[in-house]
């Protein structure tokens, strides 16, 4: 049986349950909230499931960083062309005209194609929303539009926008999901939720030095794991299946195993579409392991995209291993710095929000010295990616120290 975690508004769930039948092969747990901005908790707290659906593209936006922790399987209900023309289409019908519309739309490219579609004939009253935006920003742009342009109707994808505006008496409309899009989302959850349990199937292996943990240690950790183990080459290697040691990772047992070992101790899994390649990235995350000095009880993990992720169990940030795109490439290329380096790079970059920086800055975040973050910002500053915008001043008598702004994309 599939357990799909369904999670949105109080009004969508309602939506959904109508819209579905019963099957014996799938079970829906289902999670309500007051506001979008409550999702990323929620997948936080979620039992185990093996996929999530969400009402839209906002909470999953803002979920997608703890999606990728945890590595779930989820999906979300687009806003497409169907859905825009039925919401407008039940305005329509209750007498008011294009010209009466204030509605709001998530995704650009959709409504330029319903604007074609319909040869221009769409709303002037017609914005764009981002999950940056609050319901109280999205609703002042409503009011405005009823002040300004005598709107008489708002059409709205954010249902607490929505609730607030009919608690107020205002004439307003949730955009339209439809019956066919959310049976549609759900045969595409049971597809990428069986993909992702083939995915558990495949070969994982763990190595340690053999020096770390006494027999009985070693027996009951591959217990724990439901692996076998050998020794070889002063390692010891445990073969298991990936779902396994997800389930591993994520659960209190690897919390309550470390909490028994010896205070310094390094292990790398990894996993691969052949035993080879899940032996050789479980050899990257050792050998990065051993260079980490900040956690000396965890371990880390490489999947067959060559994404290593950890520590665990203290955080699950990720890192690119190899070049998986043109744009990171690029930047390797131009700098001479490792795939892993950038990697750190942008997750400062995303992390400081883009806001200016010191290299003090930066070395406090990769963990470096303040020589060897000096040497990466030379590299970086002749590259359009980097810029001095200024200098701090010093209140001692040391020189005033520069201040940076990355521009990545």
């Amino acid at each position: 049986m599939l357990k799909i975690a369904v999670i949105g508004s109080h009004w969508f769930i309602e939506k959904f349950q109508q819209s579905i039948t019963e099957n014996r092969r799938l079970m829906f747990l289902y999670f309500a909230y007051d506001s979008y901005t409550e999702a990323p908790n929620i997948v936080k707290q979620l039992p185990a499931v093996d996929v999530v659906i969400f009402a839209g593209s906002f909470p999953y936006e803002l979920s997608q960083q703890v999606i990728e922790d945890n590595q779930l399987p989820a999906l979300y209900i687009r806003q497409d062309v169907n859905s825009l023309s039925l919401s407008l289409m039940k305005a329509l019908l209750k007498g008011y005209t294009l010209q009466q519309i204030s509605i709001d739309y998530r995704h650009q490219e959709e409504w330029d194609t319903l604007t074609r579609e319909l040869d221009g004939n769409v709303p002037t009253m017609a914005f764009p929303i981002s999950n940056t935006m609050t319901p109280d920003e999205v609703i002042q742009l409503h009011k405005e539009n009823i002040v300004a342009y005598d709107a008489k109707i708002i059409i709205t994808s954010v249902h607490q926008a929505a609730t607030a505006l009919l608690t107020e008496g205002v004439t307003t409309q949730r955009a339209v999901d439809s019956e066919s899009s959310i049976i549609k989302m759900v045969d595409d959850a049971i597809q990428l939720a069986t993909l992702h349990q083939l995915s558990d199937t495949q070969m994982a292996v763990g190595m340690f030095s053999a020096d770390s943990l006494t027999t009985q240690e070693v027996t009951q950790f591959a217990h724990q794991l439901d692996a076998v183990f050998k020794h070889e080459d002063k390692l010891i290697k445990m073969y298991t299946t990936v779902g396994k040691l997800r389930r591993f990772l994520f659960s209190d047992l690897l919390q309550k195993w470390l909490d028994n070992l010896p205070i310094e101790f390094a292990i790398g899994f990894g996993s691969g579409e052949t035993l080879l390649k899940a032996e050789q990235h479980a050899k990257m995350a050792y050998a990065y392991k051993l260079k980490e000095q900040k956690y000396q009880k965890a371990c880390y993990y490489v999947d067959l995209h060559q994404r290593l992720t950890g520590p665990y169990p203290e955080q699950h940030s990720r890192l690119d291993l190899a070049v998986t795109n043109d744009y990171v490439y690029e930047l390797t290329q131009q700098t001479n710095l490792s795939p892993m380096s950038i990697s750190k790079i942008m997750q400062f970059e995303q992390l400081n929000k883009n806001l200016p920086f010191t290299i003090d800055d930066l070395a406090a975040y990769l963990q470096v010295t303040r020589r060897t973050a000096e040497r990466i910002v030379k590299k970086l500053i002749a590259t359009p990616y980097l810029h001095q915008v200024g200098e701090q001043t010093s209140t001692g008598k040391g020189r005033p120290k520069s201040i940076y702004q990355f521009s990545i994309k």
